[in-house]
């Protein structure tokens, strides 16, 4: 997969902290109940490549590993 995904999706974009000034900071907080996660802000967002390998499992996105 990893041949196939653009760079934007392996390596998402991710905001620096106004607050604390830390750069790459500002990440999604992606609850731990499938039915809580919100995939469609994470698709939008171009962030999937945040979660876990386990929260994609539960997605049905990778079903092999």
């Amino acid at each position: 997969m990893n041949d196939r995904a653009s760079e934007r999706w392996k390596n998402p974009i991710v905001p620096n902290c106004d607050d604390c000034g830390q750069q790459n900071y500002v990440r999604p907080v992606i609850a731990t109940e499938k039915e809580r996660i919100n995939w469609l802000f994470l698709l939008l967002g171009e962030t999937l490549s945040l979660c876990t390998l386990d929260q994609l499992k539960k997605l049905d996105i990778v079903d092999d590993l």
